[in-house]
């Protein structure tokens, strides 16, 4: 790994004109080099195409396409997930439509729809997530059991637990239960479990494109506090 002092001019310049803190730039130059560097900060002043998973629990996906392009919007399938689509033009606010209201999709981008698929659960297993709100995994995770074994969502934080619940209802959930805890304390529920699901606290710079305002809302201090509180949950996760 190649250390940059954090006066270097080129930090300093690229901070400046992408509106970074200098530190973050620094770690981009230590982890990537400074080509690349530039490459990433290129690529997060372009806006993220919008997505949606279709919940096929509710809905196949040709009807709901269908339902979707007669109001106008413009839908692109993803080629590795065949319940799919990114947005390419809609003329109405996605989060309103009454085919969102009824849970027949959720709002999210095409990464975050990774994990589940990766983790593959299977519909007689016991799964959890161990930082379940808002639910967007959660409900994939739900969709790919086919409503089938049993899903454990854990949320420590209280005030979360609202958004959670109501994703579960939109999309039609009932083989999950929440649990308000620290998933940190895991082991202690004494829980036999075939998989689980950790998408642990984070600074969210993978949200840049979304809130640019992320550029500059974290100090390493919060870096650290968060990658103690990564290591906690992992160690869990890995023993339990």
């Amino acid at each position: 790994m190649i250390f940059i002092s954090l006066n270097s001019k080129s930090i300093q310049k690229l901070a400046e004109q992408f509106g970074y803190l200098p530190y973050m730039i620094e770690r981009y130059f230590q982890f990537l080099g400074e080509d690349q560097t530039k490459q990433l900060l290129e690529a997060n002043e372009k806006p993220l195409t919008p997505s949606i998973r279709v919940n096929t629990l509710k809905i196949d996906k040709e009807t709901l396409r269908n339902r979707l392009e007669s109001k106008g919007i413009k839908l692109e399938s993803i080629d590795w997930i065949n319940y799919g689509f990114k947005i390419r033009n809609s003329p109405i606010n996605l989060g309103s439509t009454h085919e969102y209201l009824q849970g027949f999709y959720y709002l999210q981008s095409v990464a975050p729809m990774l994990p589940s698929l990766i983790l593959n659960p299977k519909p007689n297993e016991v799964v959890i997530d161990m930082c379940a709100a808002p639910g967007g995994k959660a409900t994939h995770l739900a969709q790919i059991m086919n409503n089938e074994g049993n899903l454990i969502l854990i949320e420590r934080n209280r005030n979360r637990i609202p958004a959670l619940e109501i994703n579960l209802r939109r999309l039609g959930v009932s083989n999950s239960i929440v649990i308000n805890e620290d998933a940190v304390n895991l082991s202690k529920m004494n829980l036999k479990v075939d998989k689980i699901l950790l998408d642990a606290p984070c600074t969210g710079e993978g949200l840049i494109r979304q809130d640019s305002s992320r550029k500059r809302s974290k100090t390493m201090k919060d870096i650290n506090k968060l990658s103690r509180i990564q290591r906690k949950l992992l160690k869990t996760g890995l023993n339990s």
